[in-house]
């Protein structure tokens, strides 16, 4: 099959526009296996601003809040792990924080399979606007504080 010109570049502009927020090296707390696990996070952000952008079904859409869900909180409970082992300070916070994070979460994940399509634009602000606050504000700060420790 040949493709016409006007045809591949549709292709590439689909493709250039399924990515929602990409990781920059500023987002990094300098301890690689979090600045993996962020990574990840984004790109399951990513994905679910792909399946939209598709105009997936909303079931679709729920399993990978689902799996974004069960991965963060993975994610959550490392942090906190090395935050218990180092005496970290704002450990309470913190978790407060990835609490706030699942609760939200999981409400609009039950919202999504409850009603229409209205909640995907809500959703994808409310990740996109946490995942860049959280990293930039929170992570950012126990950054130093675990190279300090050793943790890298």
């Amino acid at each position: 099959m040949q493709l016409t010109c006007r045809a591949l570049l549709y292709i590439l502009s689909m493709v250039a526009v399924m990515s929602l927020f990409e990781w920059k090296e500023n987002f990094s707390v300098k301890i690689s296996r979090f600045d993996e696990a962020h990574k990840k996070l984004i790109e399951l952000m990513n994905e679910i601003y792909a399946i939209i952008k598709m105009r997936k079904d909303n079931a679709t859409i729920v399993s990978v809040v689902e799996e974004l869900s069960e991965y963060s909180k993975t994610h959550f409970n490392d942090e906190v792990e090395q935050m218990i082992k180092f005496q970290y300070p704002y450990l309470k916070e913190h978790k407060e924080e990835h609490n706030q994070f699942i609760k939200e979460l999981d409400n609009m994940k039950e919202m999504i399979q409850r009603q229409s399509n209205l909640l995907n634009v809500q959703l994808l602000n409310f990740i996109k606007d946490w995942l860049i606050n959280h990293i930039m504000k929170s992570d950012m700060k126990y950054g130093q504080f675990f190279l300090d420790r050793g943790l890298k």
